[in-house]
């Protein structure tokens, strides 16, 4: 069962991510009155992470929602986690927003559902992003997960290049926190933004490289 989802996952991030870029921007529509907006996004993230994991998301606009899928891969043990979700993102004024997704994933523990929540802040030069995850087990193994992954901070010091602080943090229920900080760097492109984070664990030299490619539009 697990390897038809991840089939079917795999195609949908393919169909999404060529699609994405193929339309227009969308033009955000005014809620109800109220000081906000909203809009759907097209988009592709990638990830490496040194340690062993790669992940992979594609989302495409339909109006104001974002039908979003993605495969997150462990490296050392071959497991897969087909995602797929839906959501939108929400602008308050310029410069300030948030992304809010509701998905199901299917691990090898156990169907889990999943909010996500992407806060971000820009005032130039300076900029604030995070992705914050929830996870609630429906069934089988799974476990309550709260993670913070990342929160960064950084400053543009000359087009296109951009320097900061990346922090992530874990919770997992009936274990300790995992802490991890370090620089990042990134630099824009005409097709999307390219990163690197440099993770250290507090006590430890060892740093745990992530490339990162991300295009939105």
């Amino acid at each position: 069962m697990i390897y038809k989802g991840i089939s079917a996952t795999g195609v949908a991030v393919a169909l999404l991510a060529s699609s994405a870029f193929g339309q227009a921007p969308s033009r955000p529509v005014t809620g109800g009155g109220a000081g906000y907006r909203l809009r759907g996004e097209n988009f592709v993230l990638a990830r490496y992470l040194a340690s062993g994991s790669a992940s992979v998301y594609g989302g495409r606009r339909f109006g104001d929602a974002t039908i979003v899928a993605g495969l997150v891969v462990n490296v050392k043990t071959d497991t897969r986690t087909p995602i797929l979700g839906a959501g939108t993102r929400i602008r308050f004024s310029r410069g300030a927003d948030v992304g809010l997704i509701a998905a199901a994933a299917n691990t090898n523990k156990g169907m889990e559902a999943r909010l996500y929540a992407l806060p971000r802040f820009v005032k130039r030069p300076f900029s604030v992003g995070a992705t914050a995850t929830y996870i609630e087990p429906i069934g089988g193994r799974s476990v309550r997960q709260l993670s913070l992954n990342p929160l960064t901070v950084g400053v543009r010091v000359r087009a296109p290049l951009q320097l900061g602080v990346s922090v992530v943090n874990e919770w997992t229920a009936g274990k300790r926190a995992r802490f991890r900080a370090g620089p990042i760097a990134q630099v824009r492109t005409r097709v999307g933004a390219v990163s690197w984070e440099g993770l250290m664990v507090a006590g430890s030299r060892r740093v745990d490289s992530r490339i990162s490619f991300s295009a939105s539009r």
